[in-house]
């Protein structure tokens, strides 16, 4: 059930944060907002579960991917939503970031996020199953 499933929200923008935990929260969802990388940092030090990882791309102090990065040393097999308004910027030309990852454009529709969370849940849940 999407009641159990634990969402972290990392965007420095309050606006599109509240945006996004209000959309995710109607979806059910349990959700822990981060202003900044290392306030997620922090919440992810602290041990608590989470499903999903939901990040900026392009952020002060440490882009999605970095932050990605750090998250996955402790949490390897967290999954990952990168979301960005700037697709041209040049941190996609030099990375990779959209790899074994998961993508939405901004500014999103509501559904069109609520959809990709599930669907990323739901492939979850069946691998979870098949291990």
């Amino acid at each position: 059930s999407t009641a159990s499933r634990s969402i972290l929200v990392v965007e420095d923008d309050a606006s599109v944060r509240a945006l996004t935990t209000r959309i995710l929260q109607r979806s059910g969802y349990k959700v822990t907002c981060a202003d900044t990388p290392g306030a997620a940092l922090a919440v992810v030090a602290a041990g608590e579960p989470f499903d999903l990882l939901i990040t900026d791309v392009v952020m002060p102090e440490m882009h999605g991917p970095e932050l990605v990065t750090r998250v996955r040393a402790q949490r390897p097999k967290l999954r990952i939503l990168y979301m960005s308004g700037y697709t041209n910027h040049p941190i996609f030309a030099q990375r990779a970031p959209l790899r074994d990852a998961h993508f939405v454009q901004k500014p999103y529709q509501a559904s069109e996020l609520a959809d990709t969370v599930r669907r990323i849940l739901d492939q979850a849940s069946d691998l979870d199953a098949a291990q």
